[in-house]
């Protein structure tokens, strides 16, 4: 028998770039290249796992654009950086659109990145 823990680690990338594959595929999967079988529960749940585990990155990954516009800011007095999100409704998670950022170099250049 195999638990939840390995499934997770093993199919990892697999299941992470095909976030729709369904945990029947999984378990073919499992059969296939592990050689044992596991049952439905434990292939839901390790989608599962590894699907926290994806949108726990993106979190931290959303968090980090917010560290380097300041970063930004503090390197590069004078520049203006912009990130812009998106909300559905006031309570929901904000969602990244695109970071804005401005520098003056002279009195007429001025560098856009977007």
């Amino acid at each position: 028998m195999v638990n939840v823990k390995v499934i997770a680690e093993h199919f990892e990338a697999t299941i992470g770039d095909h976030l729709k594959m369904k945990p029947r595929e999984i378990k073919r999967r499992v059969a296939s290249k592990m050689h044992v079988n596991a049952n439905m529960i434990k292939c839901r749940k390790a989608k599962k796992m590894i699907k926290d585990k994806l949108a726990g990155n993106f979190l931290q990954e959303f968090a980090m654009l917010w560290d380097y516009a300041n970063e930004l800011r503090l390197k590069n007095p004078g520049s203006t950086i912009k990130i812009a999100v998106n909300r559905v409704t006031p309570h929901s998670p904000t969602n990244f659109k695109s970071v804005s950022y401005w520098q003056l170099l002279g009195e007429m250049e001025t560098i856009r990145c977007t």
